[in-house]
């Protein structure tokens, strides 16, 4: 059911390379985090709820703070906040901890994804990094495309290269059939996101050079920035 689509905002990393919080940088008048959530706003359905998953208390009230200055959010709880988009879209917004408590040392995209699978008991959501601000809105469409005209089940959608690389931090994920091989993956210390694609999970991959061939062809889209001089490199290419 439509009703039971998601979309999950990675934002908890360190930042250390980048030398502030990345979510929070500006590009073009707005941030990388709000440029992620307006994303939501352009899909050709409105998700259940965004789940933004972050480091800690400390990161999220740095991070309301700031998003209350760029976008028409209201708050309905501690962590729950509705959006108010231009076009009158209303779109429920909540604030998970990704960090487990005997790992604090370590960071992987596999806590905020663990978050955000014990937060919902069914349905999709898809995996967005904030720190991938140039990542298309056509591609989260292409794969609800996929996902509600599909003529059989589907476990994950994955976009892949024609190289054979893959991008799980961008997949499309069945929660009832990801959660069970998160936590034993976990429990194995296994934080690899490639490992969570099983044999027996129907997994559908996309061809990104395809679409990409077919809209803006720019291989910035799936491009995560680490540092500042990697997004005056991107931005150079562009501009050559």
């Amino acid at each position: 059911m439509l009703s039971d689509y998601h979309v999950a905002i990675l934002a908890g990393g360190r930042s250390e390379r980048f030398g502030m919080n990345k979510a929070l940088f500006m590009i073009n008048g707005e941030s990388f985090l709000s440029r992620t959530i307006k994303k939501t706003c352009q899909l050709s359905i409105i998700p259940k709820r965004i789940f933004i998953s972050l480091n800690d208390k400390t990161q999220f009230h740095g991070i309301i703070e700031h998003l209350q200055k760029e976008l028409n959010i209201q708050q309905i709880t501690d962590s729950r906040w509705e959006l108010i988009s231009g076009e009158g879209k209303r779109i429920q917004i909540q604030f998970l901890y990704d960090i487990p408590q005997n790992l604090k040392n370590v960071r992987a995209a596999i806590f905020g994804i663990n978050s955000v699978c014990n937060h919902i008991e069914q349905g999709f959501f898809h995996c967005v990094p904030c720190d991938t601000p140039f990542f298309p809105t056509s591609i989260m469409n292409e794969f609800i495309s996929m996902l509600y005209g599909r003529q059989i089940e589907i476990d994950a959608i994955i976009p892949k290269w024609n190289n054979g690389f893959i991008e799980p931090l961008h997949g499309l994920y069945r929660v009832e059939s990801l959660k069970p091989i998160i936590h034993m993956n976990l429990e194995m210390g296994n934080y690899k996101l490639s490992d969570l694609l099983r044999d027996d999970l129907k997994v559908h991959y996309f061809n990104i050079d395809e679409h990409l061939c077919s809209t803006d062809g720019r291989i910035r889209s799936f491009q995560n920035i680490n540092s500042k001089k990697d997004l005056i490199n991107m931005i150079s290419k562009e501009q050559e």
